[in-house]
Formats: C-alpha cells, structure tokens, sequence
C-alpha cells in the first residue's frame, strides 16, 4: 500500500491540518489519515472528500483516492456481526466516557461518531442486516427482525437519549438511526414486534425534536414530534402517546409563545393517562409555566406544588428516572419551578428552589438555563456579584452544551440592570462577556 502523495499535496497546498479538512469535509480525522496513507475508501467518504476539494478546482482524479472494493456476496456480513460489531463499538466508546484523565470532549465525539457510523452502516442492507439468517438446514430466511435486534435497536435509542442530555449535537445521527427503525418496521411482520419498533420510533422522533435547539427551525421540531405522536398512537402505548403531546404543548408554550395552543394540547395528553401516574407531574409543571406566562399567579403556584408533591413521591426505580424522555425528577421540577416563580414575581422563592437543585441528578444541557434563572434571582434581589458569577457559569454551559441561544438574554439582563446604573460595573462586565460569546 503506497502512501497518497497527491492528497496530502493537495492539502498541504491550502495551507490545512488533517483536522481542519476532516471537520470541513465532514468526515473524521482517522479517514484523512487512512487516505493519506493510501487505505480505500468507502463511497460516501470518498465522495465528502472529493467535494470539499473540488471547491479549490482540485478534481477528484488529482487526488487518486482508492476506492472501497465491493464485497462479494460470501463476505456479506451476517445480522449478528455487524450488529455486535456496532454495539461492542459503542461500549468502547462508553468505557471511554467513564475512564478519568482522558478528553471527554473528545471521547463523546467519538462515541456520536460511533452510534452515526453504526446507524448507517445498518442501514445499507436492511433485510440482510436486520432479519436472522438462514438455517444450517437450508430453510428460507425468516421475515421478521428478530428480538435482539429489537433490544440493540432500543438500546442505541437510549444512548443517544444519554448524549442529548449531555447537550452534544446528535440530529444527524438519530436521523440514520430513525431510518434504520423505519426498515426494521419494513422487515417485520410480527404485530408485538411491530408495536415495539414504533415505540422506539416515537422514542428516537422525540429525541430528534429534542435535538433542535435554534428557535429558526421551529418547523422542523413540530415536524419531529408531530411523527412521534403518531408513532407512538400506532405503538399503542397511550402513556407515551400522552407524553409526545405533552411535548408538543411544551414546544407550542416555549417557542411560539402560544398558551392557549398548549394548554389545549395538555388537556389532549392527560386523557392519555391514567390517575395518579407520574406522567400527570410533568404535566402539572408545564401547567404551572403556561399560567405563569399568563400571569395567573394562584394557577401557576397551585401547579407547582401538585408538580412538587409527585415528584417526591414518584417510585425510584429504573422505570421513571427518565419518563418519556421529560426529565421529570425533584431536581428537575426545582428547575422547572424557579422558573415559574420568577415569572409571577416571587424571585426569594425562586433563589430557595434554584439554588437547592442537585446538579448531578439534572440533565446536563440544563444547567446553562438553571444558572440563568439563578442569575436572574439574584439580579432581581440587587445581588449583583452573585449575578455576575452565575451569569458567566451559564454562558460558559451555554456554549459547552450547544445553548447558544441563551446568549442574547445575558445582553438584555446587563441592559436592564443599567437602565438603574448606566456604570454598574457587574452589568457592564456581563455585557462585555456576554457579547464576546456572541461573536466567538
């Protein structure tokens, strides 16, 4: 195998690291290198490649990229290999996150990496993949995936389910695994297998909608979780069915500033349920934050406190430390309620809930809003160095967990602390912090 002197020319030319045309082309670092080193290439990444330098007028036959030799069909991969070979891949990258001393950013890019490659890869051949061979007997192959697939399929779910929470990007990669979902439901012809592959389809929909964090795309959410909700009716699970209206509502309140939309979708998602399930706790949160948007105090505080009493008699058990994907814990229903607190004007309660929140039992990628909202108790209670620290913590969170629109907020808070104090030295430091992130 002799090493490609012509791409690494190529690259050398722009003046770029292996790095830099690897996140440029959108492919990884380890596939420049193995194409510099003379190693095939699989279609799409040769494709990636050849387009990225194709806008610097270099064709693809001035890079001399090898290409993937097809596979015949005796070397096809069975079910069980490549989905042991994706999931052994996923556990590596796992132990890897768990392991101190090592670079976690890089580790959980790696791991996002992973879970794609595993997504597509398992998407190329769907019924070869996805049903069980043949028998040794020579009978025909069987039509319907088979259960294991089903458990890997739904254990993937829950690690991107992981990765999001964590606040890294995922919406490309549960797109291939939304699809791989989609071929496996194609595969099957087992009506309990059937129900369970839409179950994990609204799973992964909402996960996507999830995913979406710039209020520009608004349409893209409601698509995603306007296909959980049907996906999970066709599950025949009306708790979740419940839960991914209740999402909806959630999305209708927080990004179209619509009430009484949401409040209509709650009201839909609770004849989903039945009494006395936790779900209803959720339920009763985004409740409270609808009438604190509403300025309904004794609505809002009589919400809170049914959220507050569920939560902290919900059974601890594996079944609901993560309900429908709604983070609904006390650590989570703190967060939610200083929240509404501070909209209906009680920010001393507000500071109380806040400040009383575990950290470690609250999804990472909300830890940038709880310190916003602290920084606002405190901002409301004149406590303007407090204000500053946590003001920078969340900007520093906003911009680790992908919160970036969290930013322009910190510039309207400094603004509305000089409208009291044009000098205020705290007001103008966030200012300058705040629009600094902004530009970075």
């Amino acid at each position: 195998m002799e090493p490609n002197h012509d791409l690494r020319t190529a690259r050398e030319k722009l003046n770029l690291s292996m790095q830099e045309v690897a996140d440029k082309a959108r492919v990884s670092f380890r596939t420049v290198q193995r194409a510099e080193a003379g190693h095939p290439l699989n279609p799409g990444s040769r494709q990636r490649l050849c387009d990225f330098f194709a806008q610097f007028g270099i064709s693809p036959d001035d890079l001399c990229l090898v290409p993937q030799r097809r596979r015949s069909n005796a070397q096809t991969p069975s079910s069980g290999d490549v989905l042991q070979t994706a999931v052994k891949g996923m556990l590596v990258a796992m132990r890897n996150l768990e392991q101190e001393g090592i670079d976690m950013n890089h580790s959980r890019r790696f791991f996002v990496q992973t879970l794609g490659l595993s997504a597509t890869a398992l998407a190329i051949a769907p019924k070869e993949l996805l049903t069980p061979s043949a028998s040794a007997s020579g009978q025909s192959p069987i039509t319907d995936v088979s259960n294991s697939t089903i458990e890997n399929l739904s254990a993937i779910t829950e690690q991107y389910r992981s990765l999001q929470r964590m606040g890294l990007t995922i919406e490309d990669g549960v797109r291939g695994h939304i699809n791989l979902v989609q071929n496996a439901l194609e595969n099957s012809t087992n009506d309990k297998y059937r129900c369970d592959l839409w179950r994990i389809l609204a799973q992964s929909q909402i996960l996507a909608r999830h995913s979406i964090t710039k209020k520009q795309e608004l349409g893209r959410a409601r698509t995603w979780n306007e296909m959980a909700i049907a996906s999970a009716q066709y599950s025949g699970d009306m708790l979740l069915l419940g839960a991914a209206i209740g999402h909806l509502g959630h999305l209708y309140l927080t990004w179209q500033q619509d009430p009484l939309s949401a409040h209509k979708l709650l009201d839909q998602a609770q004849e989903y349920t039945r009494r006395g399930h936790p779900i209803n706790g959720w339920f009763s949160m985004v409740i409270a934050a609808i009438a604190a948007q509403q300025e309904k105090r004794d609505e809002c505080l009589a919400a809170i406190a049914k959220a507050t009493e569920t939560a902290h008699t919900m059974p601890k058990t594996t079944e609901y430390t993560d309900l429908f994907y709604t983070d609904f814990n006390i650590s989570g229903t703190d967060a939610f309620v200083g929240n509404c607190l501070l909209k209906v004007g009680e920010p001393a309660k507000a500071l109380e809930r806040l400040t009383s929140i575990d950290l470690e039992a609250l999804a990472e990628n909300r830890h940038a809003s709880a310190f916003y909202d602290i920084a606002r108790a405190y901002a409301a209670s004149n406590e303007l160095e407090a204000m500053q620290a946590y003001a920078f913590r969340s900007i520093d969170k906003a911009r680790a967990t992908n919160r970036l629109y969290l930013l322009p907020r910190f510039v309207t808070l400094a603004q509305k602390i000089q409208e009291k104090d044009r000098y205020e030295p705290h007001a103008a430091a966030l200012a300058e912090y705040a629009h600094v992130a902004l530009h970075e």
